[in-house]
Parts: C-alpha cells; sequence; structure tokens
C-alpha cells in the first residue's frame, strides 16, 4: 500500500501515557494515517471525556511527531500492517522570550527565588533584581571574580564563591520588596575557606546549616554555618596589593569557618555536586568521568560509576530516580545512581554543539529540564523524546560574538527560564503548561 498517496489509509495504533490519571486503555484502534497531531490529540480526548479538552504530543519510538502519520510511516519504511505505539505527553507551550537585563562583564551564576533573581558575575559582584529589571541589592567587590552563587535561604541570605578559593556567606537585612533600585548592599557575614582550588560550585540546603561545595582541588566540601571550625583567612596572592589595600576594612562580620570535610575520591577536579533526596547524602561528578554518592554525615563514598565523558553540571530527576549530567562531549547522560541499578547509562541524549555547561529540572514536568552550553543556547528536553531536545531558545539580544557561551541556567513557574553567560544579558524565557493541574 502506497500510504503517501493514499489519504485513506489506514493503520492500528495503541495509545499509551506514563501518567495513570491520562490512561485510554491498551486495545489496539484503527485511524486514518492522515492524522496529525490535532486529529490524534482530538481521539485521546474523545476516549478520556474530559471536561475540559487538553492538547496532546505524539511520540513514536522516541521521535515527536510533526507529521503526518501518513508521511512519518513512509520516512522510517513502517508498515500499516503492524500496529503503532504513540505514546502521548501533555502540550507544553514554547518557551516565549520576556526580556533581557545588561551585566557589565559575564554572569557567571543564576539562581532564582519566587520573586528574585540572584546573579554571580565576572565584575566580582552578586546583583539581586526583580522581575523588572532593577536591581534591589548588591554586594561590594571583594578583589576576586565571581565564578558561582546560591541562596541559602531565599530572599534573605546566600552564598557566593571567587576565583581566590574562597566561599562568602552574605545577609539581607532590609526587605527586598521595600528596597529602592540598587539602593541597598548586602551584608559581608562569613568567609569559608579551606579549598586549595577555584571553587566551581555551592549548593544550599534552605532551612538548614548544610552547604556543599565542588572543587577543582578534587574535593567535595561539607560546609555547617555552625558546626565548621572557626579559622582565619589567608591573603590570596593572586590579589592585587592595590586591590587588597582596597578591601582591608571589608572584613566578614562573623569571621572566618573551616570545613567540616573536604571529601577526597575523585582523581580530577570535581566541579559539580547536589544533594541527593536524602538530605544526609550527595552525588558529585567530575572530570575524572566519575558520578560519586557520598555520606554526608562521614564524609565517605558510598558508590563511584565510571562513564565515558568527563562531567561538567549535573541535577535530579526526582520523579525518575534519575541523575542528569552534562559531559564535555556535547551531550547529556541519564543515570540512576541508586546502588540497585545495573545500568550506568539509562539514556543519552544529543544537539548541543559543545560542551554542556548547566542543568535545570523542570519545577512542573517531571520529565523535562533544560540545560546550556558553550555553543550559546539554552535547550529544553523531555526524557520521553529521546531523538533530542524540544526547544532551543535563542538569544535575543543581538551584537554578541560568535564565541558567546551560557554558563548558567536556573527555571521557576514564577519566573520562567533564566539563562546568562559571556554575552553579558541576563535572558528570560517563560514557560507555561497546557496542563495546569501539574
Amino acid at each position: 500500500m502506497d500510504t503517501k498517496t493514499n489519504p485513506t489509509g489506514q493503520v492500528q495504533v495503541r495509545f499509551t501515557t506514563r501518567n495513570p490519571e491520562l490512561t485510554v486503555g491498551d486495545t489496539p484502534i484503527l485511524i486514518p494515517t492522515s492524522l496529525k497531531r490535532y486529529g490524534l490529540s482530538q481521539i485521546v480526548n474523545h476516549l478520556l471525556k474530559p471536561d475540559k479538552s487538553t492538547p496532546f504530543e505524539f511520540l513514536i519510538q522516541g521521535n515527536l511527531l510533526r507529521t503526518s502519520l501518513d508521511d512519518y510511516i513512509v520516512q522510517n519504511g513502517l508498515s500499516t500492517e503492524s500496529t503503532l505505539d504513540l505514546e502521548y505527553i501533555e502540550s507544553t507551550l514554547p518557551p516565549q522570550y520576556l526580556a533581557s537585563f545588561p551585566h557589565d562583564d559575564w554572569i557567571s551564576s543564576v539562581q532564582l527565588s519566587a520573586n528574585y533573581i540572584l546573579t554571580s558575575s565576572y565584575d566580582g559582584i552578586a546583583r539581586i533584581w526583580d522581575k523588572s529589571g532593577q536591581v534591589k541589592l548588591q554586594t561590594p567587590g571583594l578583589g576576586s571574580s565571581l565564578k558561582n552563587t546560591a541562596w541559602k535561604n531565599p530572599e534573605t541570605s546566600f552564598l557566593t564563591s571567587s576565583l581566590d578559593q574562597k566561599i562568602h556567606f552574605w545577609e539581607i537585612e532590609d526587605d527586598l520588596s521595600k528596597i529602592g533600585n540598587g539602593k541597598s548592599t548586602a551584608n559581608f557575614s562569613t568567609t569559608f575557606t579551606g579549598h586549595k582550588g577555584l571553587v566551581e560550585r555551592i549548593r544550599a540546603l534552605p532551612e538548614t546549616n548544610i552547604f556543599l561545595s565542588a572543587s577543582a582541588d578534587k574535593t567535595v566540601g561539607i560546609w555547617d554555618f555552625e558546626r565548621s571550625p572557626e579559622t582565619t583567612v589567608e591573603s590570596s596572592s593572586a590579589t592585587s596589593s592595590k586591590r587588597r589595600r582596597k578591601n582591608d576594612e571589608l572584613v566578614p562580620r562573623k569571621g572566618a569557618r573551616a570545613p567540616l570535610f573536604l571529601c577526597e575520591g575523585h582523581s580530577d577536579n570535581v566541579t559539580d555536586v547536589i544533594f541527593s533526596q536524602d538530605p544526609s547524602a550527595a552525588y558529585s561528578v567530575g572530570l575524572d568521568h566519575t558520578i560519586k554518592t557520598w555520606d554526608l554525615i562521614t564524609g565517605q563514598t558510598v558508590a563511584s560509576r565510571i562513564t565515558k565523558n568527563p562531567l561538567l553540571c549535573v541535577e535530579k530527576l526526582n520523579d525518575l530516580h534519575l541523575l542528569a549530567c552534562g559531559s564535555s562531549a556535547r551531550s547529556i547522560t541519564l543515570h540512576d545512581p541508586r546502588v540497585t541499578s545495573d545500568k550506568i547509562t539509562s539514556m543519552t541524549l544529543s544537539g548541543h554543539k559543545n560542551l554542556v555547561s548547566d542543568l535545570c529540572a523542570s519545577p512542573e514536568n517531571p520529565y523535562m529540564f533544560a540545560s546550556v552550553s558553550h555553543d550559546n543556547s539554552c535547550r529544553v528536553w523531555d526524557v520521553r523524546a529521546t531523538s533530542g531536545s524540544i526547544y532551543t531558545l535563542p538569544r535575543t539580544v543581538k551584537g554578541g560574538s560568535q564565541w558567546d557561551k551560557l554558563f548558567s541556567v536556573d527555571w521557576n513557574k514564577s519566573i520562567g527560564i533564566v539563562s546568562g553567560g559571556t554575552d553579558k544579558q541576563l535572558q528570560i524565557n517563560q514557560s507555561s503548561s497546557f496542563d495546569k493541574s501539574q
């Protein structure tokens, strides 16, 4: 049968979904091969009989259906005599460009709260922005570029790491909603020192005293705001004498603290670390190709998995019990970190044209996450669509270099997908699902 030229062709399909609340049964039904996404969505809604229709996307063998069934069958050499399995998922609106806020230098890190955006920059300053682009608060420069930042308790305190190998803790005494544009400065509270290499990443666990760090000195730092021992701060030889004189009076009000543990086990730079769902454990990744599981009570390695490529970032997909890892091989790999898993890599997602620098899970859909890369693109992925990303978010402000890179991305429901890098633009893209119940 020439299904490409026969618009009245039919094929048996079996509709499947991973959402138990939206199942229609697994009995195959005969449908016209001329149908596209909209027609297939109408059939599923007819079978579900919902109070309000829900738009769906459809996957065949991990590929999003962008044509009619006719065209897909012909292009992939399939037969209309066999039954097609069509997986349906709730449609998500393409993320729409909202705004860009300019920085004076490269943006190294982005962290979101419900109402504000926290950024760190290579100009040595951390800033808190509101949704309109006003800088509500910033830190004084400490003479060294900032590499990373993290909220301790959103909108009241945060951490920064700098190229001088130190971590700094900042407190916000004023109500951010009552601060005018750039009229407030964060209070420099504590310095955490102990790493002998660049601190690549810091992760805090809100409402607790614990935070973690990943460093180029091949260690994972475990710190506690109360239990970390007090220490003294050595002046950095990398800081010029002129800068040291300028910042002599800027000292932390509560002094300096050392780590509870500097966990050894990686054989190369540790690039990222993240708390597990169990707050007494964490995962780290590094240039030594490994994913390590740590016991935060003892500071000891619990498990270690070797992958094919150097790993640069990690994110949890909690509902799927998976870790997403970005690599220097331009791909994202999904791993089950549980000891009972016999697979090292569960899935590989490709599409970026340069190394993957950061990842962030969707706040609404357990199957989706965003990534940024040194190819200067931000992509949105659905792990059910194994053939590639479902959306690519271009940089909207023109005039950048062809060599621009993106370093950081974060995503929440109230603000959207926010990314930044060497083009010095904090870009916001809003995204919302048709399914508001999730």
